[in-house]
């Protein structure tokens, strides 16, 4: 057995998913299961050549052509991977898109984002993919802010405060961003087989425990940084256009507490528009912007 840990959850796995953080004491009952095994995929679907969905008010079961099919239950997700598929392909769509589907599940409101943490609280950030949000994360980490999770920002909304869970501690960075940032990429795995993007390790400076969420940015090209409030509407928008694996929520039934989640989000924290600049050279003005909007949300 394997013990893991990841978005607040203890993991015991029949398998080794070194993309996981490890957990030091192996807990008694573990809120997540991962295991290797047989896993119906024919009752309910449709198309052999694209991904399909099979959900029960027990069950979600997904299709990938070229990896497998995945089965998310309660407490459980059970791998069975395609013939010839890549086992690093596999364990990397159980980590991102599988897993996130499983928190989502679970009543987290699940966002495609990046964040970082302060000593007083996260900040998550939106946006397209190629946005820069990964880039502006390694760059908020070499200042001193602690990585929060890199895709996925999965959010609880059941407290008195909204908190962001901790993810995986990894970054996912573009060849030139990564040079830019000094981190080489030679040698690191592919994001994906068709993409040189490249996961790098965090290191130092990983957040282990939620934290409390203070702001909301979603990132937008433009000539020179600046920031702007976004009114609840606007955030509200923003926030479902920019939902983790968007094209499911309606396959999956989760549209309404999707939209009901993001307009309570825009209610309770401060949303920002984050115009990043043109080049790298402008990176610490916006930095800057960041830093000083966050000690003002902090004292909110």
């Amino acid at each position: 057995m394997h013990d893991y840990t990841a978005y607040g959850l203890s993991i015991r796995s029949h398998f080794p998913v070194p993309e996981l953080p490890p957990l030091e004491t192996a807990p008694a009952h573990p809120d997540l299961r991962l295991r290797m095994g047989p896993v119906d995929v024919e009752t309910g679907m449709s198309g052999r050549e694209q991904t399909a969905f099979r959900v029960t008010d027990e069950h979600l079961c997904l299709r990938f052509p070229d990896l497998g099919a995945f089965l998310i239950e309660a407490d459980r997700i059970t791998v069975d991977p395609a013939s010839g598929a890549s086992t690093e392909a596999v364990r990397l769509m159980l980590v991102g898109s599988v897993l996130g589907l499983f928190l989502r599940r679970r009543g987290l409101l699940t966002l495609h984002g990046n964040a970082v943490a302060s000593r007083d609280g996260a900040a998550v950030f939106l946006g397209a993919s190629g946005a820069g949000k990964s880039t502006l994360t390694a760059a908020l980490h070499r200042r001193g802010f602690r990585f929060m999770s890199d895709d996925v920002a999965a959010l609880d909304l059941s407290g008195p405060v909204a908190t962001l869970r901790p993810g995986l501690p990894r970054l996912k960075l573009w060849p030139d961003a990564a040079e830019a940032l000094d981190r080489p990429p030679g040698g690191l795995p592919r994001a994906h087989p068709g993409l040189d993007k490249r996961i790098h390790p965090v290191g130092a400076r990983v957040a282990t425990r939620a934290r409390r969420l203070l702001a909301v940015y979603t990132l937008e090209p433009g000539r020179a940084p600046s920031l702007a409030p976004l009114a609840p509407a606007d955030a509200l928008v923003e926030l479902i256009r920019h939902a983790h694996l968007p094209r499911s929520l309606r396959i999956t039934g989760d549209e309404a507490r999707h939209f009901e989640q993001s307009a309570a989000l825009a209610r309770r924290i401060p949303a920002r528009r984050l115009v990043r600049g043109a080049s790298f050279d402008q990176l610490p003005r916006l930095l800057d912007l960041i830093e000083d909007d966050l000690r003002h949300a902090a004292r909110r």
